[in-house]
């Protein structure tokens, strides 16, 4: 077991750091964690290690927190799902459908945000007048 300040130098990060992690796996990693002395959080081995999967994930994908403990929280549900059963969590079948789902999400998400910049150009072009000379208003912050 060990403290939220031991976990960080383990990591190379900061104590809000290791918070951050621990906040992207919750609620899988909740019943993992004990308190200490003073109301400190103390990790258990199995939350340490489900930590130290998610670093893993992050640093080999280059991905953010939060999409880390995501894949790593899918991870968990596969295996608990499984009867128990452990999957492998570095095969190629595995890691190249997270990622096709990562990359759909992704491209669904960047759609929606597509459409809703569209949107706000539109409402911005019809409530602030043109220029005198026609240019749109916001041309002459370009340049």
């Amino acid at each position: 077991m060990m403290t939220i300040r031991d976990a960080a130098q383990a990591l190379g990060t900061t104590e809000r750091g290791v918070r951050l992690r621990l906040d992207a796996l919750r609620p899988e990693i909740a019943s993992m964690l004990r308190r200490g002395r003073n109301g400190s959080v103390i990790l258990t081995d199995p939350a340490w290690a489900l930590l130290r999967r998610m670093e893993d994930v992050r640093e080999a994908n280059a991905l953010t927190i939060n999409l880390a403990g995501e894949m790593v929280r899918r991870e968990l549900a596969e295996r608990v799902s499984g009867g128990g059963q452990a999957t492998p969590t570095h095969g190629n079948g595995g890691e190249a459908a997270a990622l096709r789902e990562l990359v759909e999400t992704l491209r669904t998400e960047n759609e929606r945000l597509t459409r809703e910049n569209e949107r706000l150009w539109e409402l911005v072009n019809e409530r602030v007048p043109a220029l005198p000379s026609g240019r749109p208003w916001w041309r002459r912050l370009l340049g």
